[in-house]
This record gives C-alpha cells, structure tokens and sequence, in this order.
C-alpha cells in the first residue's frame, strides 16, 4: 500500500511541478497564454462537489440528528461551500496572457497590464504555490509558476527587460528542476 502511496505522490509532483516546462499554449492572435496546473483548476470544483454532497446526504439521511447538531453541520458545509465556490469561480475565470509588449492579467474583479519596460522589480512569493511578482508604474501583476508555459515567459522576459534582478525565480525554478530530474523526469530547458 505504501508503494502506492509513493507512486502517487511522485505523479503528483511530477505534474504538479513539471507543468511549468510544458510546451506553451497560443491563442488566435499569437499570444501565450499561460494555463494553471489541471489539479489546480479541477481539485477546488471536486472539493466542492463533494462538499455539496456531504451537505446534502448528511443533512437529509440521518433521522436521529439533533438540530444543534444539524445547525451545525450546515453552518460547516455551507462555510466550505462557500469558499470552495469562489475558489472555483475565481480559477476559472483568471488568465494571464503575455504579448510581444507585455503582461495582461485578468482575475475576479480586476483586469491588469504591465508593458514590458514598464516593469521595474520582480520579486518571488510562495503565495498561491509560488508566484512572481512584477511591479511597475504602481502596478502588480502576480503570474503563478505551476502554470504551462511560464519557463517560454520567463526566457522572454529576461529578452525584454534585461534590467530586472531575476536571481530569486531562477533559484526556484533551479530548484524545481532539480526536484523533477530527481523523480525521473526530463527537464527541457
């Protein structure tokens, strides 16, 4: 069992880590979009799909449940369904996308964008798994690392704005290679 147990894990890293140097996705006009790891987007739906149906079979099956105990298990699920909701409604609608000038970021309730030579700082943040931060003209545009494609925006970024002190994302995406290579898989630099 535990040999199961490992196997799974090391697959999950694997994806989890490794979608960073997955080939990039473009869309119609040339621009690269940069997508979240799969179980980022689908694991906060299946949490709460699954928060919807403890809800509901808890609530409903169990005749010899007390109402304190019944107030207290919908106050618990519609807490979790409410958060487990808006994470999913908030992943489904954020994008990045990276143009031949900059950086535009959609999320909730903001639309950001950062041109290349506007940027001024870059800075790292484990927020969120690991996100770079790029300032600039009172502007911050958070672009996540587990996300497909970061490695072809990080390269073109250093292109664009030779400038910028990149030290701390190249520690942690050495880092992460390494991790990779370790469980066997290929890194393309």
């Amino acid at each position: 069992m535990w040999i199961l147990r490992l196997w799974l894990i090391k697959k999950f890293v694997k994806h989890y880590t490794g979608v960073i140097y997955k080939s990039s996705v473009h869309n119609s006009q040339g621009e690269l979009l940069l997508r979240r790891a799969a179980i980022t987007r689908i694991g906060p739906l299946v949490g709460f799909l699954l928060a919807l149906m403890a809800l509901t079979l808890g609530y409903f099956e169990d005749p010899s449940m007390t109402s304190e105990d019944s107030l207290l298990l919908l106050q618990t699920m519609s807490g979790c369904l409410v958060i487990l909701g808006l994470m999913t409604l908030a992943l489904s609608v954020s994008r990045t996308v990276v143009d031949q000038d900059g950086v535009s970021s959609s999320r909730l309730f903001m639309n950001r964008r950062l041109s290349f030579d506007e940027m001024n700082q870059v800075t790292f943040t484990r927020l969120f798994g690991g996100c770079m931060e790029l300032s600039g003209q009172g502007k911050k545009i958070r672009v996540p690392l587990d996300t497909s494609g970061f490695a072809v925006f990080f390269e073109r970024l250093k292109q664009r704005n030779s400038q910028l002190e990149l030290g701390e994302i190249e520690l942690e995406l050495e880092k992460r290679s390494k991790l990779l290579e370790s469980l066997g898989y290929r890194v393309q630099s």
